[in-house]
């Protein structure tokens, strides 16, 4: 009986390992149908099965995209900001049902004594729309200061803990909390908690100056049918919620550090990935990210947890695929006329031969 299950396990295992030239083709295929431009990554364990850049970081120059190129990675951002928090929780100096006001006693928004740092961190503190005024918030250099006391210390809009309303304040809030505790900034507490420890080379956040090896961001206007330069705004003001950039080796490197317990103990990543699904609006949101089950046949689904992030041209992903241990990480200067979860599942139907 364990001979038959182990053939099976194998035979399972073989069917859906794949190889560089598994993807080379059908990907080519899309790209050129798509208009993607940017980099993807696919590691299977700890091998990496494939990986290649596309078209241009910069249209006007023609300058190639390479697997070293930098680019925005959006809300991903927010997945290194739930580690810091969590990092802190472990060390005993922050507990997910503390107040903000706790931490941030300066903070004055209807939220200080009623909204907790585990509703933040599942998008379920009932705070107001970063984003109720439109883009004013990315029009102009503003201090994190600036930006807490104009664009997230509101009224509440619902009861905390009610109902999931995915937000960036909600990061933002976060941020200035692990500011006020280390007291330093979100990038030194960034860089001496995840990126050195892990050197990460090529991951950063955007501080108004030039960044180098940097993508410059196009989107596809449906009406043109034509490639356009992102509109101008100051991306530093997305903060702990959206403001950091990175390469698809960096983030292929945290996402290996997290999920093998190298950041956060294995238990505390448990309760990181634990969706918060007892609320109104459920959407399969844990801390910072989505963890969820798809079917891949009648009989069978799988676990994954994905971070997407997009501004504009910009966009990301790091998804992990539990079951049979894979890890797809695509950034993107230009997704072209099709959405990120397109070309994702176009990989996955690669994966599982389907």
């Amino acid at each position: 009986m364990k001979n038959i299950s182990l053939l099976i396990a194998l035979i399972v295992s073989s069917s859906i390992f794949c190889q560089s030239n598994d993807f080379e083709k059908p990907l080519q295929d899309y790209i050129l149908n798509h208009s993607f431009n940017g980099n993807i990554l696919i590691q299977q364990k700890d091998s990496i099965i494939f990986s290649k850049s596309y078209g241009y970081a910069n249209e006007e120059f023609k300058v190639p995209n390479k697997l070293n190129t930098r680019f925005r990675i959006a809300s991903v951002t927010k997945l290194f900001t739930s580690v810091l928090i969590y990092q802190l929780v472990e060390e005993g100096k922050v507990k997910l049902e503390d107040k903000i006001g706790k931490h941030l006693p300066e903070y004055n928004g209807e939220a200080k004594d009623k909204v907790t740092i585990y509703q933040l961190l599942t998008s379920t503190s009932g705070l107001q729309d970063y984003e109720n005024k439109g883009d004013e918030v990315y029009e102009k250099r503003l201090t994190t200061d600036q930006i807490v006391d104009n664009y997230c210390s509101g009224p509440l809009q619902h009861v905390p803990g009610e109902k999931f309303n995915y937000n960036n304040a909600d990061f933002v809030i976060l941020g200035k909390i692990l500011e006020s505790i280390y007291k330093k900034t979100f990038y030194e507490i960034l860089s001496q908690k995840i990126i050195k420890p892990l050197h990460l080379t090529n991951t950063g956040m955007f501080n108004y100056s030039i960044v180098d090896n940097l993508a410059q961001c196009y989107w596809y206007n449906e009406e043109t049918k034509k490639l356009e330069r992102d509109i101008p705004y100051f991306v530093e003001n997305y903060y702990a919620a959206g403001a950091m950039y990175s390469d698809v080796k960096d983030l292929l490197t945290f996402s290996n550090s997290l999920h093998k317990g190298k950041l956060i103990s294995k238990n505390t990543l448990r309760t990181l990935l634990t969706p918060q699904n007892n609320v109104k609006d459920r959407d399969n949101y844990a801390s910072g990210l989505w963890v969820y089950e798809y079917n891949i046949s009648d009989k069978e689904k799988h676990k994954a947890a994905s971070r997407q992030g997009n501004i504009w041209g910009a966009e990301a992903m790091v998804l992990k695929i539990f079951n049979n241990d894979i890890t797809i990480i695509i950034l993107s200067n230009n997704i072209g006329d099709q959405g990120m979860w397109d070309l994702v599942w176009k990989i996955k139907r690669i994966i599982y031969k389907k």
